[in-house]
């Protein structure tokens, strides 16, 4: 498998709490990397309870790419109903798994996984949200109300449309279940991927995330290009994680 660089930033932006976690667990044995992000809302005890059960679950469970689909799913799902009985609040989560060059990812919310070949952009995930129309399709048709950007039930309305926890949702058809892709990891020396919180996507597109992180060497100059130019440009206005993943 090609080496992959990582490098991470957490940044709580101009909010005095911080709601985002993050999880990066490398086996050698299997000569792969599982990492997540977790942006966390109405409270971190959803993104916090996340990273406390991939550690201790995930590493055992995930053996090759065969595994990750249904593991994961179940994790999802599984996480969602423990974390609905004990919490209140909810965070998104997007994860990937990288082994003998393929890059699988699972997403619920509007975190998003991007990768960078060349002067190609490709956006790996789907952002879940009101604007997608089969997300408002399902949204709908479950009882929910759709305006202004959230899904509302009663006078409390949510932006992503599937999440972990929200047991408050979960009956106007907000969902635990990821949607699963698969790539190719980054195999040549140069070609990158960033996964991010809405943090970084609602502020900048894709495009100009490549623009600022493409004449980097490594993971982790491309990272504080991006971070930097975003502070600059506009300002982060929420919470904040990235991972860039470059491959030596």
């Amino acid at each position: 498998m090609t080496k992959i660089q990582l490098a991470v930033l957490q940044d709580k932006g101009p909010r005095s709490y911080m709601e985002d976690t993050h999880c990066i667990i490398r086996n050698d044995k299997h000569n792969s990397i599982l990492a997540g992000i977790f942006d966390g809302h109405g409270g971190d005890e959803v993104s916090n309870y996340l990273v406390q059960k991939m550690t201790k679950d995930l590493p055992s469970q995930i053996t090759g790419s065969k595994s990750f689909d249904t593991v994961i799913t179940k994790f999802f799902t599984e996480t969602s109903k423990e974390a609905q009985l004990k919490f209140k609040c909810g965070s998104t989560a997007i994860m990937f798994y990288i082994n003998n060059d393929n890059l699988h990812v699972a997403n619920a919310g509007d975190s998003r996984l991007v990768i960078f070949r060349d002067t190609k952009v490709k956006q790996i995930t789907r952002d879940h949200r009101v604007e997608n129309s089969a997300e408002k399709k399902r949204l709908l048709e479950a009882g929910g109300r759709v305006g202004n950007h959230y899904v509302w039930k009663g006078i409390k309305g949510l932006m992503p449309t599937r999440s972990i926890g929200d047991a408050y949702f979960s009956d106007v058809g907000v969902i635990s279940r990821p949607e699963l892709f698969v790539t190719k990891a980054p195999i040549k020396k140069g070609e990158y991927f960033v996964v991010a919180t809405d943090g970084l996507w609602d502020e900048l597109p894709n495009k100009s995330v490549q623009e600022l992180c493409n004449n980097s060497k490594t993971a982790q100059s491309a990272l504080d290009s991006l971070f930097s130019n975003l502070v600059y440009l506009t300002g982060p206005k929420d919470n904040i994680t990235i991972i860039v993943g470059m491959a030596e």
